[in-house]
């Protein structure tokens, strides 16, 4: 019996395989349930699943949704790119703010490669993605999410000791001290996502083939499977707590020592508000998206929602926290515009020079 079992998958898997090469392939139903339609990521990391591109219908949208979609992801990969760069040209900016702001920046890069490009690619062509490659997504997706929150959890303590404990600063937080622990919330968000991936391998789908989402994710994929979920649940909302919870949870305490220790004195209170300006606005951009990604079923449970508007929703975290990242520490730190003003004062020099070159 499980001999016939395991030759219907793999005929299955192949009739998919050879199915995504013609040009009438159309997406699996999400209903099918037969055994024979099981799919385990570890017997078939080849088959495929399909994304359901809340933007492919209908047709008239897709190209605009390309046009839109690919001007975001240069803009994201220019600007972050640039303020990379930047830093580590500068010697000024050898220091440990920039250098968790370099990791920022390199994390909204990871998050925005792992979704807009295949978002685009969904567009133009059938959205089969195998169960490797889905499953590749899944963990750069969270850990984009893991990091940002460690990543500004660490951006608000290095805040807190530079406003209130301004002489022991040096000696507190060091460029060595500010790359370990750049390398330890890496390390923590790459372990909590390798366990989400674990449960995510024993999953059997059975419930269809089909993501309602712009990229892979774990409970979009745990929807799908027939076996019991209970674990990838409590796992969800554990990694959910060590992230979210924990990142939250620090920036909270931080900032509330800063409003405490700024009460004493105007002038640092000026100071504080001056320095934390572009760390809050980047977490405000960011918490503002995943409050909304939550929010939404709710709302979906009393008021009809557009799959379109559903996209958009969850496009956002993707997108808005890289894309304004760069603008808010470019317009909010000093060392950052004055770096920028010489860059284009020379280049007008520049410009002057040739001008006057051709007249003399």
């Amino acid at each position: 019996m499980d001999n016939t079992i395991g030759n219907n998958s793999t005929a299955v898997a192949g009739t998919a395989i050879i199915n995504l090469t013609s040009p009438s392939w159309s997406s699996p139903s999400s209903s099918s349930s037969s055994p024979s339609s099981l799919l385990s990521f570890f017997a078939y990391p080849g088959v495929p699943l399909y994304l359901n591109s809340p933007f492919r219908s209908p047709e008239s949208l897709r190209p605009f949704a390309f046009t839109v979609i690919l001007v975001l992801y240069c803009l994201i990969v220019m600007g972050n790119t640039l303020l990379c760069l930047l830093i580590l040209r500068d010697p000024r900016l050898h220091r440990p703010m920039y250098i968790l702001l370099a990791n920022l920046s390199l994390n909204g890069l990871v998050g925005s490669s792992a979704t807009l490009p295949r978002a685009m690619r969904d567009l133009v062509a059938p959205g089969a993605i195998t169960a490797a490659e889905c499953l590749a997504q899944v963990y750069f997706v969270h850990v984009y999410m893991s990091l940002e929150y460690y990543i500004l959890a660490s951006m608000s303590i290095d805040r807190y000791l530079a406003v209130c404990r301004p002489l022991r600063y040096g000696a507190l937080v060091g460029n060595a001290r500010a790359l370990r622990a750049c390398a330890a919330v890496h390390a923590a968000a790459a372990a909590c996502v390798s366990a989400v991936l674990c449960l995510v391998l024993r999953l059997d789908l059975c419930r269809g083939r089909v993501v309602d989402d712009l990229s892979c994710s774990h409970m979009a994929l745990a929807k799908l499977a027939c076996n019991d979920t209970a674990v990838n649940d409590s796992a969800g909302i554990a990694v959910t707590a060590l992230t979210m919870g924990v990142g939250m949870a620090l920036v909270a305490a931080s900032y509330a020592r800063i409003l405490f220790e700024c009460r004493k004195a105007a002038r640092r209170g000026r100071k504080a508000a001056g320095t934390c300006a572009a760390h809050l606005g980047s977490l405000g951009v960011f918490a503002l998206c995943g409050l909304a990604i939550v929010a939404m079923p709710r709302v979906e449970r009393y008021a009809r929602v557009s799959p379109q508007v559903r996209g958009v929703v969850n496009m956002a975290v993707y997108v808005l926290p890289p894309l304004l990242n760069p603008v808010i520490y470019g317009l909010r730190t000093a060392e950052i515009r004055a770096w920028l003003a010489a860059r284009v004062s020379l280049r007008r020099r520049r410009r002057r020079g040739r001008e006057v070159a051709p007249a003399a």
